[in-house]
């Protein structure tokens, strides 16, 4: 579907009227399909600074849904319909303008961009103002933490730049401690030696999820010959698949040389561990983990969650992996979230691991109060997601420490809410888990498969 994208006449396209005034712009493209659907690309611009701050591509919408979709939402106001040129214009001079600071566009913009001509000179150039008075002006919008941003700016352009803090107020805002900007973790990993050749005792799985244009899905017929595979052998074949394609492709991904693909080899590795017994694959898929936004975004996109799945199904009899990555230094407070969820999953598939589950969750609430005001580990969106997973364990038994983290002032509220609203669900009397045959998470295969070739066949 990437390379056909391009083929599709351009159909219409949308921005925020209030642009240029707020310093944010929401830009849309659609493509039409032969059938009747859309391809929909929606770009999140600061055309003051960072350039392409997210962008999400969706290759078969229907007009109804894109329709729906148009309503004005807490951030942007009702998008009005503009032409291609500006839209074209106003994401590249962007781009351009921020990469003078050091700065990429967002990962999906990989994916994104195949809505969106070439730019070449068949496109009528408009010119617009990027920053504020020709210089980069960031504008710090809570709750994200500006301060890796700050520190490429200060390399690239000196003291060359501005910026502004909205919430810096005369009068104070009752909603202050929900838009409060907390000190985040600095992301840092140093990986080790990745396998350059693979050792798979079944050639013909490493065949079908390394295979270039696997991103349609595979056959139910080759899922259930990999699956037919003994599972222990199954497993560290797929760890060892996994381990070989973060080492092909990290460095470059990192480097922004590597900027599409048409395969889907985590996904597919993914989606098999999480259908097994797979312990043999635990450390690889926290490997995974371990990787930067820009390798997870460029792999999984919104198949992230995956990673829970997987790492329940491996972790099931052995959870103590999971708990020492959650005290892994410089990691990302998203994928520790992915991780204590596969926790929960975990308690749920398997009761009897239930008191198991609680004590590793214990042990991290108590400490997390010593730990949060250096980031040690730790930062206040993985207090508040860490909080959030308890409330879905119904861990009444952890309240108090619960309410001890609260006490710091370092816990995200917007991801958990308040310390009065988990009080009032940690009390609530905890319904009698059920067991069940796999854990709660993990998709079904082929189903999963199916929708991946509906997805991407020319209608």
């Amino acid at each position: 579907m990437r390379e056909k994208a391009r083929t599709l006449p351009v159909g219409r396209c949308y921005i925020n009227p209030d642009w240029k005034e707020r310093g944010l712009a929401q830009a849309i493209v659609t493509r039409q399909r032969p059938g009747g659907n859309l391809v929909t690309a929606s770009f999140t611009v600061d055309p003051l600074c960072r350039g392409v701050i997210d962008a999400v591509c969706r290759v078969s919408v229907s007009p109804d849904e894109f329709a729906g979709s148009l309503a004005p939402t807490d951030t942007f106001a009702s998008p009005a319909e503009t032409t291609y040129d500006e839209i074209h214009n106003l994401i590249y001079g962007s781009i351009e303008f921020a990469r003078e600071a050091g700065l990429n566009p967002a990962a999906g913009f990989a994916l994104a961009r195949f809505a969106l001509e070439e730019d070449s000179d068949s496109i009528p150039v408009i010119e617009y103002e990027f920053g504020i008075n020709e210089r980069h002006t960031l504008i710090m919008r809570p709750p994200e933490n500006y301060d890796a941003i700050i520190k490429t700016l200060r390399h690239h352009l000196g003291d060359q730049f501005d910026t502004i803090d909205p919430t810096a107020a005369t009068h104070p805002d009752p909603t202050a401690e929900e838009n409060r900007c907390y000190p985040s973790e600095t992301y840092s990993y140093t990986p080790p030696p990745y396998p350059r050749r693979l050792h798979v005792r079944n050639r013909f799985i490493s065949d079908a999820l390394l295979r270039k244009g696997n991103f349609t899905g595979l056959s139910d017929r080759t899922i259930r010959r990999i699956l037919s595979v003994d599972a222990p052998e199954l497993a560290a074949d797929i760890a060892d698949i996994i381990l070989f394609e973060i080492g092909r492709t990290r460095n470059e991904i990192e480097e922004s040389v590597l900027d599409d693909t048409d395969e889907a080899t985590l996904i597919h590795a993914l989606l098999i561990l999480s259908q097994i017994d797979c312990p043999q694959a635990t450390e690889a898929i926290l490997e995974i983990m371990r990787q930067s936004n820009s390798f997870l975004e460029f792999h999984l996109a919104d198949s992230a969650p995956l990673l829970t799945s997987a790492l329940c199904a491996a972790a099931k009899s052995d959870p103590a992996p999971i708990e020492r990555f959650l005290y892994e230094r410089g990691r990302l407070s998203h994928q520790r979230n992915l991780a204590a969820k596969a926790l929960v999953s975990i308690a749920a598939a398997v009761p009897r691991r239930r008191r198991t589950i609680i004590a590793i969750f214990r042990r991290l609430l108590r400490s997390l109060p010593d730990r949060l005001p250096q980031t040690d580990g730790c930062d206040a969106d993985f207090a508040g997601f860490l909080i959030d997973a308890i409330v879905s364990l119904h861990a009444g038994e952890l309240l108090q420490e619960v309410e001890t983290l609260f006490a710091t002032g370092l816990v995200n509220h917007a991801i958990c809410g308040s310390a009065a609203n988990v009080a009032e669900k940690l009390r609530k009397p905890r319904k009698p888990a059920k067991k069940s045959p796999q854990c709660p998470s993990a998709p079904d295969i082929f189903e999963f498969n199916r929708q991946l070739k509906q997805l991407c066949d020319k209608e």
